[in-house]
């Protein structure tokens, strides 16, 4: 099913505003799937009735408050990136059709990894699988919506080095917009919608730093560079540290320079590095991860606590309780400025200089990063001046001019870039908090609550049902015998003989003294039904059959009592007045029918308190409520009374999946 795209291999492709870069497209072609929304693109089989957001949509929050990350960066669609194979190609050598410019209404993923090696991050595809696994849940979260997804993933969002000696460096505007972007990374992740943290352990391929000696060499081909304390070649052996130069060590530019030069060829000592030198650093030590994962704690702190898992997934159960904990440390201590803001005017117009239990917070973060590490791996010429130029043996003979060095001026190292981003953040932050949140969560809460509840009145939101769906413990069967039981029940009660109302108690006495208990009996045994999906256990036969025959003979009862008392005859409105007191009289004794081992388990009694509560709210709303309202909409007509009626149906409909998703957290989602 492979596509074909719209360029021959050998054709180049143009990043805006900088050189043309060739790029394998047949390569990319493989790896793009007509399933994919590429594929239907480059295929010419997109579903025109597919729906989309309306062209004059706002901005994504992105390009709205940061312009210059948008303008500096691409952002790849998520059905492209996870059909690509390894290794990724580069930014630069992606075709077209694999960006987008998003909308208001489309989410953009931001991805954090650790770069496994200095000239790509991940040459083997060791995190293409978790990544794909985790994105793979916000598709199938969106896969029935308007919603486009994108992908934050740097290598290809921004220009990258070569990884393979036939690709093209940089160019020297395509290296300005990568030191730009770099300044932009944290915007990207404050207004990103979702968050994906990938930590998977660096293995090393086993030839990797494998030692080797290269003979008759020639000296004039080999091309040097200074990373730290290693001599890294770009030609011939692209890069691999030089060792050794005809046996004697070398350690700087300078001195391979001197030896190579005392001879037309010359035999070289190497350590093999295929993409470059590696970052074994843990990822929970690096810098850069740091910095996404502390902006990632922002975001989800300025959310509600419920939002966490819909917003940040990881493949790493330290790296979850890490952010968790993070966001979940922020926002006690927003929430302690809040109520301290609110008891004390003193605390806006003192001007004490003491700071915020939010200023504090963010103080413990930066004395983290402090501690963090930046390998040169991942440094990308910033650390060492000497990395900005290329030396070579032809080159570095005629390096006096001022052009040469200027362009050995360095540029902000990733430590600068870093901690100068988390502290203009935390500024920004420590003054903002308040109207950043509200920003956040206006835009998803307002834009979700229009299209689930105002728009859509056939069904509950997509949300809630979601969230239903992936906590549910349900049988299948239990939810046949929920849906036929009780109809069950009320057709029993309808199909045996009674006389008519007006012919007295005496010669109703087959109906109330066995159609109705029989009737309700059958009914009762939906109830231990629903403990069992409160309880998470199943139930003995004596709570499924002896318990709705106690009950049913209870029901028995208030009718015949009512009718002596009162001599009234038939009852008025006997489902309110005489069936919630058995109801509500036999659900607190199915209690004494658990088994022991049951009524022991933790949060058990809580539970079961909460099926007794449900089942009497659903009983007083359907014994008392649906007959008021049935009476009530037969009793007027016109256009108000419509408006009236919509409001009553959706406030319903509002305090229903309100209590639900109260339920859900405290008990179960059954």
């Amino acid at each position: 099913d492979a596509v074909e795209v719209q360029k021959q291999p050998g054709e180049k492709t143009v990043f805006a505003g900088m050189e043309e870069m060739p790029i394998d497209a047949a390569k990319l072609a493989r790896s793009v799937s007509t399933d994919s929304m590429v594929g239907r693109m480059v295929s010419g089989k997109s579903n025109s009735s597919e729906p989309l957001c309306s062209p004059q949509s706002p901005k994504h929050p992105l390009e709205e408050k940061a312009p210059r990350a948008v303008a500096t960066m691409r952002f790849i669609r998520v059905d492209v990136l996870t059909k690509l194979e390894a290794p990724i190609l580069r930014c630069q050598d992606l075709p077209d059709d694999c960006f987008g410019v998003m909308r208001a209404c489309d989410k953009l993923i931001a991805i954090s990894h650790g770069w496994r090696f200095q000239m790509h991050p991940d040459p083997y595809g060791v995190e293409i699988a978790p990544m794909i696994e985790l994105l793979q849940v916000f598709e199938d979260r969106y896969c029935n919506s308007a919603v486009e997804l994108y992908a934050f993933l740097d290598y290809t969002a921004i220009p990258q080095r070569p990884f393979r000696l036939s690709q093209a460096e940089r160019t020297e505007e395509e290296q300005d917009i990568f030191q730009e972007a770099l300044l932009h990374l944290d915007a990207v992740f404050l207004h990103a919608d979702h968050f994906v943290h990938l930590d998977v352990p660096v293995d090393l391929p086993e030839d990797e730093g494998e030692v080797y000696n290269q003979s008759s060499v020639q000296s004039s081909s080999i091309e040097l560079r200074q990373v730290g304390p290693n001599l890294q070649c770009i030609q011939p052996f692209p890069f691999d540290n030089l060792l050794a130069v005809n046996g004697e060590a070398v350690s700087s530019v300078a001195t391979a320079e001197r030896l190579l030069a005392q001879s037309a060829l010359a035999e070289v000592t190497l350590e093999r590095h295929k993409y470059g030198l590696p970052n074994v650093v843990d990822c929970s030590d690096r810098g850069w991860i740091y910095l996404e994962r502390f902006i990632t704690m922002v975001v989800v702190a300025m959310l509600k606590e419920e939002n966490f898992e819909d917003t940040v997934t990881t493949n790493s159960v330290e790296t979850f309780q890490e952010i968790h904990a993070g966001a979940q440390f922020l926002r006690q201590a927003a929430q302690k400025d809040a109520r301290f803001q609110r008891s004390s005017a003193v605390f806006a117009n003192s001007g004490s200089k003491a700071p915020s239990a939010l200023q504090q917070a963010f103080a413990e973060f930066e004395d983290c990063l402090k501690v963090k590490r930046f390998s040169a791996a991942s440094v990308d010429k910033s650390l060492n001046p000497a990395l900005r130029a290329v030396s070579t043996l032809a080159g570095a003979r005629d390096s006096s001019s001022e052009e040469d060095e200027e362009a050995l001026l360095p540029s902000p190292s990733d430590v600068e870039i870093v901690t100068q981003s988390m502290c203009s953040l935390v500024r920004h932050l420590a003054l903002h908090w308040e109207s950043e949140q509200e920003f956040r969560q206006a835009r998803s809460r307002l834009a979700q609550k229009v299209e689930d509840y105002v728009l859509v009145w056939n069904c509950f939101s997509p949300g809630f049902m979601q969230r239903i769906q992936e906590q549910m413990w349900l049988d299948p069967m239990l939810m046949v015998l929920l849906l036929l039981v009780p109809v069950a029940g009320i057709l029993l009660v309808m199909s045996l003989p009674y006389a008519r109302p007006d012919a007295g108690f005496a010669a109703n006495w087959l109906h109330i003294f066995i159609a109705y208990p029989l009737g309700c009996t059958v009914i009762y045994m939906s109830c231990p039904l629903v403990v069992e999906m409160y309880l998470h256990a199943k139930l003995p036969y004596r709570c499924k059959i002896l318990w709705p025959i106690v009950a049913g003979a209870i029901s028995s009862i208030p009718m015949p009592v009512v009718v002596m008392l009162t001599g009234v005859y038939p009852v008025p409105f006997a489902t309110v007045t005489t069936g919630p007191f058995s109801f509500n009289v036999s659900l607190p004794l199915l209690w004494l029918f658990l088994p022991q081992a049951i009524r022991s388990r933790p949060q058990a009694k809580k539970r079961f308190l909460f099926v007794v509560l449900v089942m009497i709210s659903l009983s007083f709303i359907f014994f008392l409520v649906y007959p008021m309202l049935n009476v009530w909409l037969k009793s007027g007509d016109g256009l108000a009374h419509c408006i009236i009626v919509a409001f009553t149906f959706l406030g319903a409909r509002l305090a229903f999946e309100a209590v639900n998703l109260y339920t859900m957290r405290n008990v179960s989602a059954d």
